[in-house]
């Protein structure tokens, strides 16, 4: 117990030093602005924004990638700002390259990482029909009876249970649906089986 109480005040007293190094090189305002920036517009851009399409006969559901690639050209351009302003501060070396690895982990690795899985694994999709429910997930291509489902749960992944046996998990994750479309995605099943749908949703 001992041990872990020294390790936890270890902690907190390196990620103190590290948050105050932190403001002394960058400055309050830029960090609470980067902060506000970086987090608003990921929430609206990779969350918020869906994509449905509508026709007389389907609907399909799949990501939007423009704003992604809006929120990876916001975060890069924090970066570049962070980085010119420690550029034009006198700091020691320590500070400076304290600085890099700071833009360098907490903005650019994630934002490069977003960008990879924006370019090359963005084509998945969901087309739901009045027979069935058509999901294409990288190069699985699975295809539901919407007059087989049992009913439909919305947790980790969305269940949908089968009337003849077993159910079918969709990973909303490995789908790259954001929030806003797995709540239509949802909601859509729902609604194609109202007399056999049970809606338990987290």
């Amino acid at each position: 117990m001992r041990l872990k109480s020294f390790f936890w005040a270890i902690s907190s007293l390196l990620i103190l030093l590290l948050l105050s190094e932190t403001v002394h090189i960058f400055g309050v305002v830029n960090i609470i602005a980067t902060l506000l920036i970086l987090t608003l517009s990921y929430i609206v851009l990779t969350q918020l924004f869906g994509t449905i399409k509508k026709t007389e006969d389907s609907i399909t559901i799949s990501p939007l990638k423009w704003p992604k690639y809006l929120y990876i050209s916001i975060s890069l351009l924090v970066a570049l700002y962070l980085y010119t302003t420690l550029s034009g501060k006198i700091v020691s070396q320590w500070e400076r390259n304290l600085g890099l690895v700071l833009i360098l982990a907490l903005i650019l690795i994630p934002t490069l990482i977003i960008l990879a899985r924006t370019t090359t694994i963005m084509d998945d999709f969901v087309i739901i029909d009045e027979e069935f429910i058509t999901i294409n997930d990288g190069d699985i291509i699975q295809k539901i009876a919407i007059k087989d489902i049992a009913y439909v749960t919305n947790h980790k992944f969305i269940e949908i249970a089968l009337q003849s046996s077993g159910h079918i998990n969709i990973n909303k994750k490995s789908l790259n649906l954001n929030f806003i479309d797995n709540l239509r995605l949802f909601k859509i099943i729902q609604k194609l089986t109202p007399d056999k749908t049970t809606l338990k949703s987290n």
